[in-house]
């Protein structure tokens, strides 16, 4: 939990050990359980969530490279790599694409993470793809990209922040969730 705390700290700039930011940022009287209890209603009253694609379904994809969610078709020899082969691959791409989250070339970087994507279905790809979605202000497939990030992995606590930072900047986002 503390991990999440710290994650949604640094995200939106908060200082979690602040008094003055406490006081500023506080919803009480509600508490954490509260906030998740109206998510979790708002969440059942929009419908299931779209499931995460696997790597087969993203890499049978072909729609435009950049602005796809899915990965691009295979290439030949693919199926020859190894997992870890393919796991290092896409840690090379999201490197690539997070060297241009850097540099604001948002197209790009999904570009790279979505490759990854289709190497890997790896939380930490979609949680960055989800921040480049973000960038270019496509908010939903932020949304979609950070959902997708928590079905992986429920634990991973960066794919929450994600989400939080879209519902932040993006006033439809708590209709759509």
């Amino acid at each position: 939990m503390m991990t999440a705390v710290q994650c949604l700290g640094e995200s939106f700039g908060v200082d979690i050990s602040s008094d003055s930011d406490k006081q500023q940022y506080s919803l009480a009287p509600a508490s954490l359980l509260q906030i998740i209890d109206v998510f979790s209603k708002t969440k059942a009253k929009a419908g299931p969530a779209k499931a995460a694609p696997t790597a087969a379904a993203a890499g049978a994809s072909s729609t435009t490279p950049s602005m796809s969610t899915a990965g691009p078709s295979k290439t030949a020899g693919s199926d020859d790599k190894s997992e870890a082969d393919k796991k290092a691959e896409a840690e090379g791409l999201k490197a690539k694409g997070n060297a241009l989250m850097g540099q604001k070339l948002y197209d790009s970087a999904i570009e790279h993470y979505t490759q990854a994507i289709a190497l890997d279905p790896n939380p930490v790809y979609y949680s960055n793809r989800a921040a480049a979605w973000g960038g270019l202000g496509k908010h939903e497939k932020a949304v979609e990209d950070a959902e997708s990030a928590i079905s992986i992995d429920p634990k991973f606590a960066k794919g929450y922040s994600r989400l939080g930072w879209v519902c932040v900047h993006w006033s439809r986002c708590c209709v759509l969730i």
